[in-house]
């Protein structure tokens, strides 16, 4: 599981806290959407809209930390 902690970045990446908190629940509801798609996605591997569902999903999670500089989550993102 991966854990960022904000303490050591206290907003050195210029972001003020309410996009920082728009972006957490945007991507908490996205990762579980994304958990469920892949549980989905054991059933039906070969289902193309869901695969590509999951990749928009952890594309659209990966550019909000891109943009908030929140490497370790980036990074994260595009290992999955």
């Amino acid at each position: 599981m991966l854990t960022v902690n904000f303490r050591e970045h206290p907003m050195s990446f210029g972001a003020d806290e309410e996009i920082l908190q728009d972006f957490l629940v945007e991507a908490g509801e996205i990762l579980e959407q994304l958990s469920e798609q892949l549980v989905e996605l054991e059933s039906r591997p070969d289902d193309a809209d869901l695969l590509n569902a999951i990749f928009r999903g952890f594309h659209t999670v990966k550019g909000g930390a891109g943009f908030l500089q929140l490497h370790e989550l980036v990074e994260c993102c595009h290992i999955a």
